[in-house]
């Protein structure tokens, strides 16, 4: 009887086991499919989707032992993007042509010194410098390098370097200045975020200069 009982609590306790794993990995499956993947069109559904990247994998692997490559690559950790292919690529029609046109405007005014706040930095700032050097500051670091870019982290609500203070005939600050004060990129909540920072960027400018660009 008490071998019985043993028995019974081990099969008991790795009967439970599982069921806790199993029951684990039901959550974290639905909360990657909730949240991580976001739902295809109403016409794909997620079988459809693991059953045709299964079948792609496949088809991906025999063909590598069909190259005269085959040796040079190998495969690691598959990690599946299942999303992508019912995404737009990433296009902004807003931001698009926002940031072209004011880089265009910039090539063609020629100013002295060119300084931006806040703008993004793979889409107008990145433009600029294709062309030409600019000047960015920002309240967040960035870790990249160009020749072109000159960083400088400053939060902009707060009171200004001496050497900032009319050091540029050109400015730009492209949809950033809303976001002044709302704490959301690590700056201090404050209700005149955006005053402040609008009398900043004045005093960055140059004054009775003939080129003075400012485009929120």
């Amino acid at each position: 009887m008490f071998i019985h009982n043993i028995i019974g609590s081990k099969l008991w306790k790795l009967l439970l086991k599982r069921f806790l794993k199993v029951l684990y990995l039901y959550g974290v499956l639905k909360f990657y499919w909730k949240y991580i993947i976001p739902p295809p069109p109403k016409d794909v559904d997620y079988l459809a989707i693991d059953k045709n990247f299964h079948n792609d994998y496949q088809i991906f692997k025999s063909q590598k032992e069909k190259s005269k490559y085959c040796n040079d690559f190998v495969f690691g950790k598959v990690y599946p993007c299942l999303k992508d292919k019912y995404e737009s690529n990433g296009y902004d029609s807003h931001y698009f042509h926002q940031d072209l046109l004011i880089a265009k405007r910039i090539y063609e005014n020629k100013p002295y010194k060119h300084f931006d706040v806040g703008s993004s930095i793979m889409g107008f700032v990145s433009h600029v410098a294709s062309f030409r050097e600019i000047t960015v500051i920002d309240i967040r670091p960035f870790p990249g390098k160009n020749l072109n870019i000159t960083f400088i982290q400053q939060d902009f609500m707060n009171e200004l370097d001496e050497s900032l203070i009319e050091s540029t005939d050109s400015l730009s600050c492209l949809h950033a200045i809303e976001h002044f004060g709302l704490g959301r990129y690590g700056d201090t909540l404050n209700y005149d975020g955006h005053l402040i920072g609008i009398e900043n960027l004045y005093n960055v400018l140059k004054k009775m200069e003939n080129y003075i660009f400012l485009f929120l």
